[in-house]
């Protein structure tokens, strides 16, 4: 008698283990770097991106093509039958998963025999937004600087440096949602003194920030000049101190309800006579100090 034909079997092939780690590590406005760690047995792993828009998830690597072997992957704009299929763009949020896979062997037809991990969780993912612009100064005092600039689409905050005058780099002051920032409120800025600022658009976190600014230079204004009078025959002379960052000084006559300019003197000058005045009545006057700034802006103290 014959033996009896053993039963067919279905093969079982491994399916790999889920990548864990799978992270954003950094960014650009066109592109998103991710990492994650190795699985052992994959022969390679997939992105899965999905688009909100077509409501469908799209892949990126594979078995066939593209393949992606090692832990670190730039995603970027994807095409498919030379049209865009995902469009990474600045200032955008996208939701990402990874899955490991294996190649087998091939079927009876030729076609690869491929097992996927189980998806990771779904990671939200950012792109950074572009380059801030329009920075500018809103407001000033001796202590003080405030300063503006224009919003930037998809920033979810902004990153403001500086440094000061003579300094070699720049220090992060703050992180911000505003598009305005005081700065010296805290900690007093030097009167007289110019700082430059850069400003960075950021989005989901400060670690994925735009460009930084083309540089704003600002500054406070001089302190206040401690001035004395001293009362001549038709005459006064005002004596007052230099301050720290002057370009001049400028002396006021009150006459009737408003302050009369009589003398813009240099940076050096500490003195000046007012003359011509009529013996035996009261005047007020001022000697404000000014502090020239870029394309010959004044910026102007609080008056004595």
């Amino acid at each position: 008698p014959h033996s009896p034909c053993p039963a067919s079997e279905n093969p079982v092939y491994a399916t790999p283990a889920t990548p864990t780690g799978f992270s954003q590590t950094a960014a650009t406005t066109t592109s998103i770097s991710l990492s994650w760690k190795k699985v052992n047995e994959a022969t390679g792993y997939q992105i899965c991106y999905y688009s909100s828009s077509l409501k469908k998830w799209y892949y990126y690597g594979g078995p066939t093509n593209n393949k992606i072997t090692s832990t670190t992957y730039d995603l970027k704009s994807k095409t498919e039958n030379n049209k865009t299929v995902i469009s990474v763009k600045a200032g955008k949020t996208y939701s990402l998963y990874i899955r490991a896979y294996i190649i087998h062997s091939k079927d009876d037809e030729g076609n690869n025999i491929v097992t996927y991990s189980p998806k990771s969780s779904v990671v939200k993912c950012y792109t950074a937004p572009k380059q801030v612009t329009g920075g500018k100064l809103s407001a000033y005092t001796a202590d003080t600087i405030t300063l503006s600039w224009g919003a930037v689409s998809g920033a979810t905050g902004y990153v403001v440096k500086r440094k000061k005058s003579g300094d070699a780099s720049y220090t992060i002051v703050t992180t911000t949602k505003s598009t305005s920032y005081k700065d010296g409120s805290t900690k007093k800025l030097s009167s007289g003194t110019t700082y430059t600022y850069q400003v960075a658009a950021y989005n989901g976190n400060d670690n994925y920030r735009g460009s930084y600014s083309s540089s704003i230079k600002l500054s406070t204004c001089p302190a206040n000049p401690t001035t004395t009078i001293k009362g001549g025959d038709k005459k006064l002379r005002l004596n007052w101190k230099t301050v720290t960052g002057a370009s001049s000084y400028k002396v006021y006559l009150k006459k009737g309800t408003t302050y009369d300019l009589v003398k813009s003197c240099s940076k050096s000058t500490t003195s000046y006579v007012i003359t011509g005045l009529d013996n035996g009545t009261q005047y007020s006057t001022r000697v404000i100090a000014y502090r020239t700034l870029d394309k010959g802006k004044n910026a102007e103290a609080t008056y004595s």
